[in-house]
């Protein structure tokens, strides 16, 4: 896209009036809340394989995944 922006800026244009659909900014909010759930689920295979796994960390994970749903959401309120 950057280099789309130096050389072809009407191209570029259309793109980004592409970009402003409802279905476009949906599927940016859903890859934003499946890459946080990713992160969060690395980050718990980490945490088993390195730490004591205790009862409470379940609410953790629970609490983890609510907050990534979360950070989509506002990621998706953000982008209208």
């Amino acid at each position: 896209m950057l280099s789309m922006s130096v050389t072809n800026a009407a191209k570029f244009d259309s793109f980004i009036s592409w970009t402003e659909m409802p279905l476009v900014k949906f599927a940016e909010a859903g890859l934003v809340v499946l890459l946080t759930l990713h992160l969060t689920g690395g980050l718990r295979l980490l945490a088993l394989e390195f730490l004591p796994w205790r009862d409470w960390q379940k609410s953790v994970v629970a609490l983890a995944c609510g907050l990534s749903l979360i950070i989509g959401l506002v990621f998706l309120l953000n982008g209208t």
